[in-house]
Order: C-alpha cells, then sequence, then structure tokens
C-alpha cells in the first residue's frame, strides 16, 4: 500500500477534519520546541498533503491542505496558542 493510499483510507475513516487535525498535533510534536522560541514560517509539501505554519510570539496559524477523492481539495485552518 502506496503512502497516499494509506492516507485514503485515515481520510475515510476519520474525515477529513479529524484527519487533519491529527497531522496539525503531530507537526506540533515535531516542531513545538522550535515555534514557542522563534519566530517564522514552515511548510512540508509531499504528495499528499501541504501544511504551512507561520509562528511568532508562542502563537503559530497553521493550515493543512490535501485532495479528497470524491469531495476535491480540502483545508483546515487553525490559529493555536502554544
Amino acid at each position: 500500500m502506496t503512502q497516499g493510499e494509506h492516507i485514503k483510507q485515515q481520510v475515510n475513516r476519520l474525515g477529513f477534519g479529524a484527519w487533519a487535525e491529527n497531522i496539525i498535533v503531530n507537526f506540533i510534536e515535531d516542531w513545538g520546541n522550535t515555534m514557542r522560541t522563534s519566530e517564522g514560517n514552515m511548510s512540508i509539501e509531499n504528495d499528499v498533503y501541504n501544511i504551512n505554519a507561520q509562528f511568532r510570539d508562542g502563537s503559530v496559524s497553521i493550515s493543512v491542505r490535501a485532495y479528497v477523492e470524491g469531495e476535491g481539495w480540502q483545508t483546515l485552518d487553525q490559529n493555536i496558542k502554544l
């Protein structure tokens, strides 16, 4: 099973919103210390999704975007105090 197929199954099982929130949580777990102590932008692009984060003053604005078969492009935006 490819990564894209695996993600597709997760999105179908959880729904886009819950799946995207999980992507955000994982991103914050991986990069939270950097985002708490600095200011800037980060992004990840792969075959399945794009995530963009702008952070400063202990807060992050983060967006996850993915193409969901049958639904088209879906986006989840969050503003989070770290």
